[in-house]
């Protein structure tokens, strides 16, 4: 890890950030009235596919530069947009490698635990702060 590279992710989160925050401005002042968070779901769905485009396309395309492209725009931008596309990525790549177990298992384990950790993290508070 050196500077240059902290450096690039921060400023890639930094962006993906604002990004992903006003995608999710827009969609509540367009569509108030949806039944789920479309924000939230466009922001997963976008960052799913560019980080599956971005993770072939540095490495064929420009493979001298690969890293420094992968840690600003997947890490950083896409990081800081969403960390559904790092998971969609990490799940694909299981797949393709012929491991469907273990990314059936990954996927349930990282959503049925995440909303587990999201509710104990929300009873926590209330206990806390009610």
């Amino acid at each position: 890890m050196n500077l240059m590279n902290l450096l690039l992710v921060f400023f890639g989160g930094a962006l993906g950030s604002v990004a992903r925050y006003s995608l999710t401005c827009f969609s509540i002042t367009r569509w108030p009235q949806m039944i789920f968070p479309v924000g939230t779901f466009a922001v997963n769905l976008i960052g799913s596919f560019l980080i599956g485009l971005f993770s072939v396309y540095f490495v064929q395309r420009w493979p001298h530069v690969a890293q420094t492209l992968r840690l600003f725009f997947m890490v950083g931008i896409l990081g800081g947009f969403t960390t559904f596309s790092s998971l969609s990525l990490e799940t694909v790549s299981l797949l393709y490698e012929g491991e469907g177990g273990t990314a059936f298992i990954y996927i349930l384990a990282s959503v049925a635990i995440g909303l587990l950790a999201a509710w104990l993290g929300i009873m926590l508070g209330k206990f806390f702060y009610a």
